[in-house]
């Protein structure tokens, strides 16, 4: 009996029968089991989040959706808004906005986007207005963003001026002057406190009056890296002997420590006795999720690692003086600092070059010296799973900062975009994926199959199909007794779209008409599917994951008869996936009418515990039409209707089971409806 510790919550909406399908590259959540190589130890280190997360796109959308756009995140202070009509520009994971200081001395935030036609407001990153005007059409709002002019719409019927006023974002200043902005578009978002209570008001800092510094200047770096990089280089000091020769000197490493609390991470740290005269000490603070700030008696900066892609992101600095800091004193301790963060910053292009590369997985921490990489780790990978969760529930991603127009013609044209309308189709949708395999083949043998024109078509052939130009996928109608069947079954490419995450999103659906006839059985024996043409004929070991989501919603059930599944082939040859030394592999996802697995009369062959949330019953035996073992596995609880998970920890279950080893070659993968 073989157990996985990768749980996924599942969600079971109502059956209905029929498919349309959909393939788009899944997020990845959880740990990748241990590869060939790891040793098992009682007490094994903890092990950081796996590369993968740092060079995603969707993870990094994800994160766009469950954090930038969710939690509050710290911008900037109040010493830099002085006078009415003073603004600042800010970026955030793509995220642009806007903060003034309106004549009532209130602090406003808004999203960089005329309500118009979504043209960026600001150019410049700072400055002093005395109305925020358009250069598209020259729409203007006033400093509290309501609408001040909009050429020539008074003469439009039923236009409200007032329903037009800029996007709002929640603005928070702290006890200490610090600016807080959350880009959630609820009225009501997650409270600050929830996360910082009591930040603000640490003991550390009541020696310091921040009402005595004055801000000095911003300066930017540019990093090929995944803002979780720099995360975690910030938030230990393990590596400050080897790499910051300064911070060696000055600093007793051996007293350094931090504390992790919800929200943020204070940094504990003191200069080496002989070093106390040079005045270095400081009170270093991480505020969730990509920003700190360090002060000083001289200065204090802050810094905000920007996301602005999935392996990229830009750090932006700003510097405040104190007021009795001498020149030597600041620019010593202003020099300092930036030496260190420059090193940081060449560390960090160097790491990330590597979890580029595929090789690597990720590496056992200290829990002690790496105690709060691992505490951000693991509150990135709640805020993560918890919203994937949500977006499960409702079979749709869900951006928090996305605005919402009134009026039903866009609520319609919403709906219509995001797939929400059923057309009488027997639909399943689908998402399916496999990511980092180092290898591209031709997993099929096309060429006597009759194909089809690019354009959204039906496939209706005994072994019909389509390939999807710029995908790695093909859509595929395959029927076994087309001679005996009564009636039709076409699976139709009904097109391909793109997701708000950017992801590549696969129509299709699986339509069967037949007069089902239970005396004679005439059912259509045949398997309807999305399957992989590259990035196969790859050896198990050299996987690093296989992250997969499968979304149906099958509807008309008539005497349906079938499952919904995975359907891998492997073999220690590569590229065999027909003689008699394969192996098939199948996932069952659902199954109803009485569909039995082959091997079934011969009882359960094995059984496997906690696989992607459920126990699993195996069953396998010869397939006597292909001579090819067939191994099955039947989930005790149904996915009705979603499913997501790393199929990597199915293919290792099955080898600790000893049906194959790592090095065997994975072949053909797809997922459909049998």
């Amino acid at each position: 009996m073989t157990e996985y510790d990768r749980p996924f919550s599942i969600e079971l909406p109502a059956k209905r029968q029929a498919v349309t399908m959909a393939a788009t590259v899944a997020s990845w959540l959880g740990y990748i089991p241990s590869l060939a190589g790891d040793k098992e130890l009682p007490d094994e280190p903890p092990k950081a989040l796996p590369a993968s997360w740092y060079y995603s796109p969707e993870i990094y959308q994800l994160e766009r959706r469950a954090i930038f756009s969710k939690r509050w995140i710290l911008v900037t202070h109040k010493l830099r808004f002085t006078k009415p009509g003073d603004f600042l520009r800010f970026e955030e994971a793509g995220f642009s906005f806007v903060l003034c200081l309106d004549r009532e001395g209130n602090l406003n935030g808004f999203h960089n986007i005329c309500r118009h036609r979504a043209y960026p407001l600001v150019s410049e990153d700072e400055g002093n207005v005395k109305i925020l005007s358009c250069k598209y059409h020259g729409w203007s709002y006033s400093l509290n963003g309501k609408l001040a002019k909009a050429p020539k719409f008074e003469v439009v019927p039923g236009f409200q001026k007032e329903n037009q006023s800029l996007f709002p974002v929640h603005v928070h200043t702290d006890a200490l002057g610090f600016i807080w902005v959350n880009l959630d578009s609820s009225p009501n978002p997650v409270p600050w406190e929830e996360d910082f209570d009591g930040v603000d008001r640490q003991e550390r800092f009541q020696r310091f009056d921040f009402t005595q510094y004055k801000f000095d200047h911003t300066w930017q770096m540019t990093g090929d890296y995944n803002w979780k990089t720099l995360a975690d280089n910030y938030n230990e000091c393990y590596h400050c002997t080897i790499a910051h020769p300064d911070v060696a000197r000055l600093a007793d490493l051996s007293y350094y420590y931090t504390v992790s609390t919800p929200g943020h991470i204070q940094h504990f740290s003191r200069p080496k006795p002989d070093k106390v005269d040079e005045d270095i000490q400081n009170a270093s603070t991480y505020y969730f999720p990509n920003a700190c700030m360090t002060v000083s008696p001289h200065f204090f900066y802050m810094m905000r690692c920007v996301p602005t892609s999935a392996t990229s992101c830009s750090m932006e600095y700003e510097v405040y003086r104190h007021i009795e800091a001498s020149d030597e004193d600041f620019e010593y301790i202003d020099s300092f600092f930036k030496r260190v963060l420059d090193e940081d910053k060449h560390l960090c292009n160097a790491a990330q070059k590597n979890l580029n590369a595929g090789v690597f997985v990720n590496g056992q921490l200290h829990p002690d010296l790496e105690s709060a990489p691992l505490f951000f780790q693991n509150t990135v990978r709640s805020l993560l799973k918890s919203h994937s969760d949500e977006e499960r529930k409702i079979n749709r991603e869900i951006w928090p900062a996305r605005q919402h127009s009134a009026g039903q013609a866009t609520a319609e044209d919403v709906a219509f975009c995001l797939g929400h309308y059923n057309f009488n189709m027997i639909s399943f949708r689908q998402c399916l994926a496999i990511a980092a395999l180092p290898l591209a083949h031709t997993a099929l043998a096309l060429n006597d199959i009759s194909s089809r024109a690019q354009s959204a078509t039906n496939l209706c052939g005994d072994n019909d199909y389509i390939i999807l130009e710029s995908s790695p996928w093909i859509v595929y109608n395959m029927l076994y007794n087309a001679a005996q069947m009564v009636g039709t079954q076409c699976t139709n490419y009904d097109g391909m779209t793109t997701s708000d995450s950017g992801t590549k999103e696969v129509l299709w659906s699986s339509v069967t008409d037949i007069d089902y006839v239970a005396s004679t059985n005439n059912v259509p024996k045949g398997y309807s599917f999305v399957g992989l043409t590259q990035n196969l004929e790859t050896k198990l070991s050299a996987i690093s994951s296989i992250p997969a989501v499968y979304n149906w919603t099958p509807t008309n059930t008539t005497e349906f008869k079938g499952n919904i599944c995975f359907d891998f082939m492997t073999n220690d040859v590569k590229g065999d996936s027909t003689s008699s030394s394969s192996r098939e592999l199948m996932l069952w996802l659902q199954y109803e009418g009485g569909q039995l697995p082959i091997g079934w009369t011969n009882g359960p062959a094995a059984t496997i515990d906690n696989l992607f949330g459920t126990s699993w019953t195996l069953y396998e035996d010869i397939n006597t039409d292909t001579g090819i073992t067939v191994s099955t596995l039947m989930p005790t609880k149904q996915f009705e209707g979603s499913f997501s998970g790393d199929l990597k920890n199915w293919l290792l279950a099955m080898a600790d089971l000893g049906r194959f080893t790592e090095s065997t070659y994975v072949n053909v993968g797809n997922a459909g409806y049998l």
